[in-house]
């Protein structure tokens, strides 16, 4: 068995693949580089403790149960709801009790402390750390919906129902009635929510702007590409030759330095 120090700077790289692992569900809905576990967990440690002190709990307990809730993920990863049919749930605890077993006995049993009351949900700062996770969901879901992923109305529903505390249930009216951070009021209530109705789905006056900035940049690039091509003879490979004695290989970085250039420009 290692020794304490290398055991936990082993469990440490472990925790390191929570940064890595992508919250698998969201690929079913469209999205194509989800977020993932670690940074799910951050925001839904941030959010625990704000309802915990909303609720009159201890929100430092509250983040700290949060933080640990998906950490067994580094051994079967994020495993969809589309997978629960095939396949019985891992039960967290087995899976702390492995990852933490070669801890030094104050390490081995915070965590598994932590990651038991958060499973048993009998305490209101387990309640809060399971309403977070639910309302961090929510909120990514809006999030992607606002930046044109439209197959999120299977989270947003789910994630808004089975809240244990009102903070929590006041908190998802609101966040569906809000675009994103800005504070923009979205007139659909959420019992008549559909992707249709969602306004970032429509023609904002900011996506046309964007719309037309990304048209500027290609036909830019195309002219330029265009006039480099029609300015400068080939030679017999069928590169550009800048007549000048400029090498085909020099010429070809010459081009794509230009293509490149309002590319560059734009950001």
């Amino acid at each position: 068995m290692p020794d304490e120090p290398t055991a936990l700077a082993a469990f440490t790289y472990e925790l390191g693949l929570l940064k890595r692992i992508r919250r698998a569900g969201w690929w079913h809905a469209g999205v194509r580089d989800p977020e993932s576990i670690a940074k799910h967990s951050l925001r839904a440690a941030q959010i625990a403790a704000l309802l915990a002190a909303a609720e009159g709990a201890n929100p430092e307990r509250a983040a700290f149960l949060t933080l640990w809730h998906d950490t067994q993920e580094t051994r079967t990863g994020d495993i969809p709801h589309t997978a629960a049919k095939y396949m019985s749930k891992p039960e967290p605890r087995e899976i702390t009790a492995d990852q933490t077993a070669a801890l030094p006995s104050t390490s081995r049993d915070l965590a598994r402390s932590a990651v038991d009351e958060y499973e048993a949900r009998q305490t209101i700062e387990a309640k809060c750390a399971k309403d977070a996770d639910k309302l961090e969901m929510l909120f990514q879901a809006v999030e992607y919906l606002d930046t044109g992923v439209e197959r999120v109305a299977g989270w947003i529903d789910s994630d808004s129902k089975g809240l244990a505390t009102e903070t929590a249930r006041r908190i998802a009216e609101a966040a569906v009635t809000l675009s994103r951070w800005r504070g923009e009021t979205v007139k659909t209530p959420l019992t008549e929510w559909r992707p249709s109705s969602w306004p970032c789905t429509q023609a904002s006056p900011q996506r046309r702007r964007f719309a037309r900035g990304i048209s500027y940049v290609r036909s830019t690039a195309l002219v330029r590409r265009t006039a480099s091509t029609v300015r400068r003879p080939t030679t017999a490979s069928g590169l550009p030759d800048s007549g000048t004695g400029t090498s085909p290989v020099q010429a070809q970085q010459e081009l794509r330095a230009a293509e490149r250039a309002p590319l560059a420009a734009s950001g």
